[in-house]
């Protein structure tokens, strides 16, 4: 938003202040397009983002434990933050062996390759483990 005293300071420019900010603006832009077109050759990695989210809902296979109707709630709630912040998003639902599925997702050469920000995301039913082997 423009302050109230912008028009006057512009009509206040000479005629050379206002070439040079418009050769500078042009010079942006061309710099800009340069950088775009860099990226996609493939020249510059962007910095990409990615959410892991596991959502475990279905306990039917499990007479201990109830199926759980939030955590369907809880993936469309994720789904929608994560994509609105720019993350690309995987997800996991009702697996049987999470740590396996994670990880097998986590070592593929494609997702190590490409992501730079990574955020894991859980919903359901869970166990208090205080580390995790590979």
């Amino acid at each position: 938003k423009r302050s109230a005293n912008f028009n006057k300071i512009v009509d206040m420019l000479d005629k050379n202040e206002l070439m040079a900010l418009h050769m500078e603006k042009r010079r942006i832009e061309e710099l800009i397009q340069r950088k775009e077109a860099k990226i996609m050759r493939g020249e510059i990695r962007t910095h990409t983002k990615a959410a892991i989210l596991v959502i475990n809902a279905n306990y039917e296979r499990r007479s201990d434990l109830k199926s759980l109707d939030g955590p369907l709630h809880d993936l469309q709630m994720a789904k929608k933050l994560f994509r609105a912040k720019g993350y690309e998003i995987y997800v996991i639902q009702d697996s049987k062996d999470i740590e396996t599925d994670v990880f097998q997702l986590m070592e593929d050469e494609q997702f190590k390759e490409r992501v730079d920000v990574f955020q894991f995301f859980f919903s359901g039913h869970g166990t208090h483990r205080t580390s995790v082997q590979k």
